[in-house]
């Protein structure tokens, strides 16, 4: 996981939402602009599919004319060190399919309001010109006070441009898939109307319709199987609830919802009979009609052009069928003993289609990298975790380095994924590695120089406490550590400041004019325009090591001064926007009086 991340010196990603097959959608904050915004990062490997990459860019770049408070808004798509992300803006919630194994079944009054919502967002998606293709679960937040967001909307265009991204995402869309869908049609608004109905289903009875162990059996239940009864899995479903599901799941898109317009007008007719109790019966007023268009599905983005322009992919229109006149009971039958027709008929569809998808199945199965075990490299050091690693077909990502009592520097201290978990051939591992003791002895330092010395603390992470201590030393020649403070071999933070007092003499001037070549410096910062609001972090570095002088927020265009002393000659000012240097400054005790922009 990314948590803590500082995306571009600006999104730092707060929350994980959702770990999927193609994404992992995070909650992050725009430090520029001081907002929550959604951020999706693409997972291996569809990050290095640059047509996939380039394919997503134009999708987004269209669907960001979708703007509604129930729909997911795009605003682009970005990269962080060569790894794209989407940015769009924030949603508040939890994961639907979180809630849905939490809370379902809902009651009646509340699973109607929140599918009068969901066909609401998803026919503000279809009457802006897209198709969804992918209302299912996952991509649905629920806020605390009921309202729900759309997200994802029209993405699925881009995956025709990845070599395994359609099968990848298959197993967690399979469930809400209209018939049609899975036999090639392209997606339109009427399965985005059979996804609606699904989760109408699961709303109201805590499970899915159908069950399968794999997506290709699961497709076939949606092909094949009825719709399990409403009522007899929950007896308190009214009558005309069930059918406005059944309907919604139709097999046949002709006879279902021409569009989520027409299932939220009926769906808003029994919301105000259950809301002021009044009986009602079905079908509503022109509910059990089906309009002569609903047999033609809605204009859909068939591909994405370099222009970013959009072609509409127009389905063929469905010609009028004459009526045919009734006949006898023998003319609908070859022979006395064998099947109608019509039933033959069916099982042939049936026939061709299952071998179609077992055919389907087995070209993903032998084409999708094989899953292999992470294996439990915690407590390996770096180098060799990642031979180990590329010898399986993976890599490791060195992520975080955190501080251990227990493991030295270079140690992996965690993974993610951890050991045992299955990941694609080719996958990265994230490695969280020890930066060893949070605590170091302080060395003995007697009769070294002060060079020897600053070099040996630096090298410890400790720094030289200013000013240092001279005194005169019968012992050492001048210019030689006598002490330190604290002693030798004691144990401290990483950072502290260790007190020096050096020999010397009145015959010796060098470590005196070194102790005592001290300046006044005074710096004048000006912030650039156009950056935002940044933390600004000065250091200085002279004799006595590096300290910082000066770490505050500051906008963008002020103007501010600081001043500091500083020892030897040259002194280093170092100044850092964001923890990243953006300016080294050279002084010495001679232009104390100058005044330095960056």
């Amino acid at each position: 996981m990314l948590i803590g991340s500082l995306l571009k010196i600006r999104y730092e990603l707060t929350e994980l939402l959702d770990e999927g097959p193609v994404f992992s959608l995070y909650r992050a904050t725009d430090r520029t602009q001081s907002r929550e915004v959604l951020v999706r990062t693409l997972r291996e490997p569809f990050n290095k599919e640059t047509a996939f990459v380039e394919a997503i860019q134009a999708t987004v770049a269209l669907l960001s004319e979708i703007k509604s408070p129930n729909v997911e808004h795009f605003l682009s798509v970005d990269e962080h060190e060569g790894e794209p992300f989407i940015l769009s803006e924030a949603r508040t919630g939890q994961p639907f399919d979180e809630r849905l194994r939490k809370l379902a079944p809902y009651s009646v009054p509340v699973a109607i309001s929140m599918a009068t919502q969901m066909a609401d967002a998803v026919a503000f998606v279809n009457e802006s010109g897209f198709v969804h293709g992918e209302v299912t679960a996952k991509n649905i937040l629920v806020a605390q006070d009921g309202k729900i967001s759309l997200l994802q909307p029209g993405i699925w265009v881009s995956y025709s441009k990845s070599r395994l991204a359609g099968s990848a995402v298959l197993p967690t869309i399979a469930n809400y898939l209209a018939p049609e869908v899975s036999q090639g049609t392209m997606p339109s608004a009427s399965s985005d109307v059979y996804a609606v109905g699904v989760l109408m289903f699961e709303m109201l009875t805590g499970r899915p319709p159908f069950s399968g162990d794999t997506p290709i059996a699961l497709a076939s239940k949606h092909l094949t199987a009825p719709v399990p009864s409403l009522r007899g899995l929950n007896p308190s479903v009214p009558g005309p609830l069930e059918e406005i599901v059944k309907k919604a799941m139709s097999k046949d898109p002709s006879m279902r919802y021409a569009d989520c317009r027409a299932l939220l007008k009926d769906l808003r007719i029994l919301q105000d009979a259950v809301r002021f109790g009044r009986s009602i019966s079905w079908p509503f007023d022109g509910a059990a009609a089906v309009a002569p268009s609903a047999a033609v599905a809605d204009p859909v983005i068939e591909r994405i052009s370099t222009s970013t322009k959009s072609r509409q992919y127009e389905p063929p229109q469905v010609a009028e069928q004459p009526m045919r006149s009734p006949k006898k009971k023998q003319e609908e039958l070859d022979v006395a003993d064998r099947l109608p027709r019509w039933l033959t008929g069916v099982a042939y569809t049936f026939v061709c289609a299952l071998i179609l998808m077992i055919g389907m199945w087995v070209f993903w199965s032998l084409t999708k990298p094989k899953q292999i075990p992470v294996p439990n490299l915690e407590g390996m050091q770096v180098a060799q975790a990642k031979q180990r690693l590329e010898a399986m077909g993976l890599a490791l990502r060195e992520g975080r380095k955190e501080f251990s009592e227990r493991q030295p520097e270079g140690i992996i201290l965690k993974l993610d994924p951890p050991p045992k978990n299955m990941v694609r051939e080719g996958a990265s591992v994230s490695a969280t590695i020890s930066r060893g003791s949070k605590f170091v002895k302080v060395p003995d330092l007697k009769g070294r120089t002060l060079e020897e010395a600053k070099s040996l603390l630096l090298g410890l992470d400790l720094q030289i406490a200013d000013p240092i201590e001279q005194r005169r030393s019968r012992e050492l020649e001048p210019g030689r550590v006598m002490s330190t403070t604290p002693d030798p071999r004691s144990k401290v933070e990483r950072g502290t400041r260790i007190r020096l007092t050096v020999s010397t003499d009145n015959r010796n001037e060098a470590v005196s004019q070194i102790a005592q070549a001290r300046g006044s410096y005074q710096l004048r910062i000006s912030m650039p325009k156009g950056i935002g609001t940044v933390n600004v972090r000065v250091d200085i570095n002279d004799i006595s090591g590096a300290r910082t002088i000066h770490d505050d927020r500051h906008r963008a265009g002020e103007v501010f001064e600081i001043e500091a002393d500083g020892f030897g000659d040259p002194v280093y000012f170092k100044i850092f926007f964001n923890n990243d240097l953006v300016k080294t400054i050279e002084k010495s005790p001679g232009q104390s009086a100058g005044v330095a922009e960056p």
